[in-house]
């Protein structure tokens, strides 16, 4: 009698799932992933660039869904992963808030918050975060460079891979016309 053996290939989420593989052919799959999750990144970056440079919002957003990896959904999920601000007047205080929920099973740790310049501060939650709950993360930017700048926040969590958001804008040499206090 012939032995077959079932293989059964699911399309989940975009991941496939097999039965019977090799360790061998689960690294290629888990290889094959990773690339498909970092060419959708790049994409969805390039878009984001696109958006800024063609000004349709003052302040663009790409909302991240929980797609899957794996058989389970990311841990973490952003509403932004780049925030553009436009005009902003020198000196002013202005944040980037960043929201999220942990969309994991696990309690979710912000270990480190790391901003790619000494001109850019981040405030992260010092609680951990419960499966389901929201919270956010605060970036500041030294408005008093002027110009243009981009600058990129590196999260590290306890379960995920590091997280890169990003903060776009232009600090203008002078206050903005109409913002102005009033004289009385």
């Amino acid at each position: 009698m012939k032995k077959y053996n079932l293989i059964a290939l699911l399309l989940v989420g975009g991941t496939f799932v097999s039965y019977g593989q090799t360790k061998k052919e689960l690294k290629k799959q888990a290889r094959i992933e990773a690339k498909a999750e970092r060419a959708a990144n790049k994409i969805e970056r390039k878009l984001n660039k696109l958006a800024a440079k063609e000004e349709l919002k003052p302040e663009v957003a790409v909302a991240i869904e929980a797609p899957f990896i794996g058989d389970s959904l990311k841990p973490i999920t952003f509403d932004n992963i780049e925030l553009y601000r436009k005009d902003i007047e020198r000196g002013k205080d202005d944040l980037f808030s960043f929201k999220f929920q942990n969309t994991g099973t696990k309690t979710l740790i912000i270990t480190d918050v790391k901003t790619s310049c000494g001109c850019t501060t981040a405030e992260r939650p010092n609680e951990p975060i419960e499966p389901g709950a929201y919270s956010e993360i605060s970036v500041k930017y030294d408005t008093q460079r002027i110009g243009n700048f981009s600058k990129t926040i590196t999260i590290i969590t306890n379960v995920a891979e590091p997280i890169f958001l990003e903060i776009k804008g232009n600090v203008l040499d002078t206050k903005i016309e109409g913002n102005q206090p009033e004289v009385h």
